[in-house]
């Protein structure tokens, strides 16, 4: 009877420690959303990794939490979707979301010059064989104008498991005409490998994970041509190390950190990771328009919003409204708990603009 209990505790063990493989399937659609808790903590192990590690993060502290959303295309602005959102005449930039651009580049020295880039946002096509950036959008001068990349920076080469390793190099040219006599180009070197498997441990929850370790090194800059001569103006942008756990079935990273050179240390800059709503941690502004969680949903649904709605309506996919709510915060709560499970889009109008995220009910 003992054997017995030892090979039945072994096997427990070893199946509670998966090496998985990351597909597709494991990353969001257009439309979803994640609750993030950011930590300040500047003093974590990002040493460990390779064989069977064990990440155990789970005293992390938390300072500020905020939902990401995953903007469906259908939902970016015209001039975006031209580009984006074109099977037909541009399959290989046909993207199923885009994010706030988070590259941390600084514009302030094209505005001395009369340019305002406002807004930059990146566009991310999913497919069997890689996930990718394929271009992004910036306003110019208060336009929105797109730029499809000449070479793709694949985020993750698909599919993805423990040793795999890839580089990617991208190119990206926007014309700045008319709005201005120039160019904006990016350059992005990224050298990926997954460089670890185990199990993550975190506030949240125990996950069997890989690790992807990115060395990412960018250049951006502005030609401009005033008429006597062109230049190129170096924008600064700093190189980065991002460190991504991911797992099976979770859409997002379930803990990433970011660090960058600093006086010759790599220091850590930023830290997030999946969690759920904690009372005593501040749901802070992102640079989202409308943030919703938990999506899929079954009883309550939190609706975040830049400022406060006109109005926000509920809709379902034959256009009938289910509901109507009159917000008086950026933050509204709806219950779908009596509503059928189905596909659902809810629709934020606001500063005569409006905004559409689809929910899922469960």
């Amino acid at each position: 009877m003992k054997k017995f209990l030892c090979l039945f505790s072994v096997a427990i063990s070893f199946t509670s420690w998966t090496q998985i493989t990351i597909t597709e399937t494991d990353f969001p659609s257009g439309g979803d959303t994640a609750l993030v808790s950011i930590s300040n903590e500047t003093n974590l192990d990002l040493v460990t990794t390779g064989n069977n590690a064990v990440w155990d993060f789970s005293t992390i502290s938390i300072d500020n939490q905020k939902i990401d959303t995953f903007f469906d295309i259908s939902d970016a602005e015209a001039f975006y979707q031209f580009v984006f959102n074109n099977q037909f005449t541009n399959p290989d930039y046909a993207s199923d979301y885009f994010l706030p651009w988070s590259a941390g580049v600084d514009f302030s020295q094209a505005s001395q010059l009369g340019l305002e880039i406002e807004n930059p946002v990146d566009f991310t096509k999913i497919g069997s064989a890689a996930l990718e950036q394929v271009g992004f959008g910036m306003k110019i001068n208060g336009i929105a104008v797109p730029a499809a990349s000449d070479t793709i920076d694949i985020r993750y080469e698909l599919p993805m498991t423990y040793s795999d390793s890839w580089i990617s190099n991208s190119y990206t040219n926007l014309d700045l005409n008319p709005q201005f006599n120039g160019i904006y180009r990016r350059y992005v070197q990224r050298n990926s490998i997954v460089d670890g498997w185990g199990q993550i441990t975190t506030p949240f929850k125990t996950y069997d994970v890989i690790r992807v370790k990115s060395l990412v090194s960018s250049q951006d800059s502005v030609y401009i041509d005033l008429g006597f001569g062109g230049m190129w103006l170096e924008l600064p942008t700093p190189d980065r190390i991002e460190y991504d756990w991911i797992a099976n079935n979770e859409k997002v990273s379930v803990f990433k950190v970011i660090t960058q050179d600093i006086a010759g240390n790599e220091t850590i800059t930023s830290v997030e990771f999946k969690d759920k709503k904690r009372d005593f941690a501040s749901l802070i502004d992102s640079e989202n328009k409308i943030g919703v969680y938990p999506n899929p949903a079954e009883n309550l649904v939190t609706i975040n919003t830049s400022i406060v709605a006109d109005e926000i309506r509920l809709i379902d996919l034959s256009g009938k409204t289910i509901q109507t709510i009159n917000p008086l915060s950026n933050q509204t709560v709806l219950n779908v708990s009596d509503i059928t499970s189905g596909i659902y889009l809810i629709r934020v109008f606001s500063d005569n603009e409006v905004e559409t995220i689809k929910l899922e009910v469960l």
